[in-house]
């Protein structure tokens, strides 16, 4: 039996290197037939030296906070990623659009209600009483800004991450506007109108 070492694929067959009379068809390696499936592991060089390959992204918003009650609607939203190449247009803006609405959810909306003291489960686990975000929740004005700087130091098609790089800064952009608003500062989510209108007049009592 050969190491994999000494074994190389070309199409349809496996040969080995030291051998190459010695070959077999891919259809007729019995492993392979009876689990009807290839499957590989792959391992990826370090990175460049002196070279950042991750992704990189800045996310902005404008917000109307209603002092009374402390509601907050976001009126605009901008997503600027670098992400390497842009492949398709259509998916990069799709991915930043659910990510920033994945991250209006975390921001204000969702919130987890956990039964601590007894079972430590989660009692609002429906769609009821854990809020998601709708249409209504989102901004009118949805801007995707790609940066589309291909690096092929990164890798061979010069494309980076934009799952969560879309994700992430939105909540911190959220709060970010609404301290630009009205000058208080949140720092837990979700950002819900009690909890504005309660550090409003907390600002008012200190003022």
């Amino acid at each position: 039996m050969k190491l994999p070492a000494d074994l190389r694929y070309t199409p349809g067959v496996i040969v080995g290197r030291s051998d190459p009379s010695k070959r077999i068809e891919i259809e007729r390696i019995p492993g392979l037939r009876m689990a009807g499936v290839v499957v590989g592991v792959g391992y990826r060089d370090p990175n460049p030296p002196n070279r950042v390959i991750n992704p990189f992204a800045a996310q902005f918003c404008e917000v109307a906070v209603d002092t009374r009650t402390g509601e907050v609607q976001i009126l605009r939203f901008l997503g600027a990623h670098d992400s390497g190449r842009v492949m398709s247009r259509l998916t990069y803006d799709n991915q930043v659009f659910g990510g920033i609405t994945m991250g209006i959810g975390l921001a204000m909306t969702e919130d987890r209600v956990l039964d601590g003291h007894q079972t430590g489960r989660m009692v609002n686990a429906n769609w009821h009483d854990y809020k998601i975000p709708t249409a209504q929740d989102c901004p009118a004005e949805l801007v995707c800004l790609p940066v589309d700087l291909g690096d092929r130091e990164c890798n061979t098609t010069g494309v980076k991450g934009l799952g969560e790089p879309a994700t992430i800064p939105t909540a911190a952009a959220i709060a970010n506007a609404v301290h630009a608003a009205v000058g208080v500062r949140v720092t837990e989510t979700p950002m819900s109108p009690a909890q504005i209108a309660a550090l409003l007049a907390r600002q008012r009592k200190e003022a």
